[in-house]
């Protein structure tokens, strides 16, 4: 990684975090709640909140997700970000998908406390039931992060 600010956040703990962390395309000066929806129903991913994870490699999926759906919006695209806290397992899949040249995102970084909302001891994704402000905002790029993708390209029908 050529920023050395991502060493202090990858290396955050999953299971016991200091920071968790919230990936956008945007620069936002806060974080506010939105209306989520699952296509497989997973009721724990359906919810008016801001969503945040323990993984910064999760939030860097995020911050360029929508973006990669704009350039892929004419292919069968595929997403597929998840983890697991207990096994340190970080799984990310962008199938099918056009990646644009100098892709860039954003990731907002908080302090952890007990004020989050958290399902289950093996889970990275965390809730807040009201806008925030990050303690620290990071501007990333793709090129940095694509060794953490599993990315299978044009795969269309």
């Amino acid at each position: 990684m050529k920023n050395f600010i991502f060493e202090k956040y990858l290396n955050n703990d999953l299971m016991n975090p200091k920071y968790l962390f919230h990936g956008s395309p945007l620069y936002l000066d806060k974080v506010e709640q939105r209306m989520s929806n699952d296509s497989n129903g997973n009721e724990e991913n359906i919810d008016y909140a801001v969503f945040l994870t323990s993984s910064f490699i999760i939030a860097s999926a995020y911050a360029f997700k929508d973006k990669i759906k704009k350039y892929s919006k004419a292919l069968e695209w595929d997403f597929e970000i998840g983890g697991n806290a207990r096994t340190g397992e970080i799984n990310i899949n962008f199938t099918n998908v056009n990646i644009p040249q100098n892709l860039d995102g954003y990731i907002y970084v908080f302090y952890y406390d007990e004020s989050y909302e958290h399902n289950s001891e093996s889970s990275i994704q965390y809730k807040c039931h009201k806008n925030i402000k990050p303690i620290d905002v990071v501007k990333i790029d793709f090129d940095e992060f694509k060794d953490y993708y599993n990315i299978n390209k044009h795969l269309s029908k």
